[in-house]
């Protein structure tokens, strides 16, 4: 008896479950089905509105979906730079886009991408001769970076502008490691010593060569947006460094009183300003439309006539071994994008997107080696985004151009290898211990469990300098330099575009924009239709990872907020092995 009803009982369980599984399948094709019907349309006299709080990625899937999932935590759909800069040069010529509202309090995607963000809504006053109106709460320095380009700025009566220049945050784990009875092997190119990347592993704060690089790269980045807010505002740099030296900008109406904002306010107030531009009465609230829904209304504008195509490849997260993702360089899978580029025959340039601050020395040699053969039948220009660091440097410096953002952060040219001593915490404190049977003196090799011979060393410090002095050749090679002038300006050196392209190591200040027409000038092409890599995912795709929780980094993003980076930091020490091409360290800048 007892048996058929555990019979029965499964069945039951299995009939549910199909049941559910229909249920679900149904709310899908339901879900897509609303969306596919919902066609996004430009009302007459509207506004483009802009929000950057959201996470800001190059590449944007093309299909805009709800921002949800049935893990337990909500996620925004993050946009893309590149909708962003399409959605701005629409609506130039957009009749029925009167002007753009900024209502952000942030911008989400770093220094570099707020720069080419800025520079397009500069181009948009300039070339339309149409309004841009911003408010905001409060205001982050990136958020008032960009909305500083508007003609008029509102903040919120009891909101805070945080102008006090730009700090970087280090964490270190030497102290923590000492107490554990853990030692770090770390193993650099002789001289090479602004490759910093192991010290938070092995000092209790910054070298002094760390900080030499840390100040001139982020001296010059504070100088550049002190630069543009100056000529958008008309306040000189000495003043704006004055009120940052001296704390002035307490809140909104500090920033009214010394220009940095037009009018301490309320949004409903900003909302009647924007009223009378557009010509309506002021109790009306105005017609307007997001970035994603404009986006949509853009995908459906007609095509360029032609078959000729430029492949924009996005190259975005650490360069890992095997295949990547979004938000992960794998050379498996980069390299096959890479491939079917060069194989296309309407595919006549390629723009390799970089938004990477390195990672596995190796992953990278076989990624540059597609790039070497795809400039062998068609050019190749590298784009910079944040970070094109280090491995980043690596995979884009054989290019035939280099269009770097001067905000980017970019060079890094070093390599470095480490490998953790646990002995004393395991087998003092522990109480583990290991033995081995060994064909050749140093056939074994197991930290964290031994202590290195100086064998080992050895073995490991002439595999660094070999790496090293691969990459400065390489550089060398793609920049026409010698390897001596290379090594002068690398040394695992950090460089900022704008002081990057003095040196030799980039050939032109722009962003993806500029890259596209880099590309589309160095194959002699005047129309052409943009093809990008990896491929967008489908809706049905997105949604289904929404349902089951699959998009695990954009949760843990969301659960943990600013602790993220640090997870980030752990999980890829987690997965480094070989020598690595890397940036320094995680520094936060803001």
């Amino acid at each position: 008896m007892k048996f058929w009803k555990q019979v029965f009982a499964t069945i039951v369980g299995i009939i549910i479950m199909c049941f559910l599984c229909s249920v679900l399948s149904i709310m899908v094709i339901s879900s897509l089905s609303f969306f596919s019907s919902k066609t996004a349309t430009v009302k007459p006299n509207s506004v483009l509105y802009m929000n950057f709080d959201v996470a800001i990625n190059d590449n944007a899937p093309s299909e805009f979906i709800p921002s949800f999932n049935f893990a337990g935590q909500a996620i925004q759909q993050p946009l893309g730079l590149n909708s962003i800069l399409k959605c701005i040069e629409k609506a130039k010529t957009d009749d029925n886009i009167k002007g753009i509202f900024i209502n952000t309090m942030s911008f989400s995607g770093g220094l570099s991408k707020a720069h080419e963000v800025r520079e397009a809504l500069e181009n948009f006053k300039k070339e339309s001769g149409k309004f841009i109106v911003a408010y905001s709460k409060s205001m982050e320095l990136s958020g008032y970076y960009v909305s500083s380009a508007a003609d008029k700025i509102f903040m919120n009566t009891e909101g805070s502008l945080k102008f006090y220049g730009l700090s970087g945050t280090i964490m270190f784990y030497k102290n923590m490691l000492d107490k554990l009875d853990v030692d770090v092997q770390v193993f650099r190119p002789e001289g090479c010593k602004f490759k910093s990347a192991v010290e938070p592993f092995i000092l209790d704060k910054m070298s002094e060569a760390s900080k030499e690089q840390t100040k001139k790269y982020m001296s010059s980045m504070w100088n550049n947006i002190l630069r543009d807010i100056s000529t958008s505002r008309n306040i000189s740099i000495d003043d704006l460094n004055y009120y940052a030296d001296n704390l002035l900008i307490t809140g909104s109406k500090a920033a009214e009183k010394y220009g940095l904002i037009d009018e301490a306010s309320h949004y409903d107030l900003a909302e009647q300003y924007v009223n009378v531009l557009l010509g309506n009465d002021s109790t009306r609230k105005p017609e307007t439309i997001t970035i994603s829904k404009y986006a949509e209304t853009i995908a459906n504008d007609k095509e360029v006539d032609t078959r000729d195509r430029i492949a924009v490849i996005y190259a975005t997260g650490n360069i890992i071994d095997g295949k990547g993702n979004e938000s992960k360089i794998g050379d498996v899978t980069l390299s096959k994008q890479i491939q079917e580029a060069r194989k296309d025959k309407n595919v006549k340039a390629v723009v390799l997107r970089v938004d990477s601050p390195g990672g596995s020395a190796l992953a990278s040699e076989v990624i540059l080696r597609e790039i070497i053969l795809t400039k062998a039948e068609k050019p190749v220009i590298a784009s910079f985004g944040r970070y094109a660091a280090s491995g980043g440097y690596y995979i884009s410096c054989m290019s035939d151009k280099i269009v770097c953002e001067e905000n980017s952060i970019t060079g890094s040219i070093g390599v470095f290898g480490m490998l953790p001593d646990a002995s004393k915490l395991l087998q003092e404190k522990i109480g583990i211990t290991i033995d081995h049977v060994n064909t050749n003196k140093n056939s074994s090799l197991t930290p964290p469990f031994e202590a290195m011979s100086d064998g080992w060393k050895d073995y490991f410090n002439t595999n660094v300098n070999d790496v090293y002095t691969t990459f400065i050749s390489h550089v060398a090679e793609g920049r026409n330099m010698t390897v001596e002038a290379v090594d002068a300006i690398a040394q695992g050196r950090v460089w900022l575009g704008s002081d990057a392209i003095n040196i030799g190591l980039v050939d032109e200040l722009g962003g993806l924009s500029r890259a596209i027409e880099v590309a589309a000038e160095t194959a002699n092409i005047e129309k052409y239709q943009i093809t990008t890599f990896p491929k967008p995912k489908d809706p049905y795709t997105q949604i289904m990872e929404m349902f089951s929780g699959d998009d695990y980094e954009a949760n843990m993003a969301a659960k943990l907020g600013v602790l993220y980076q640090y997870y980030e930091t752990l999980t890829y020490l987690n997965e480094t092995s070989g020598v690595q091409a890397r940036l320094p360290y995680y520094i936060d800048i803001k």
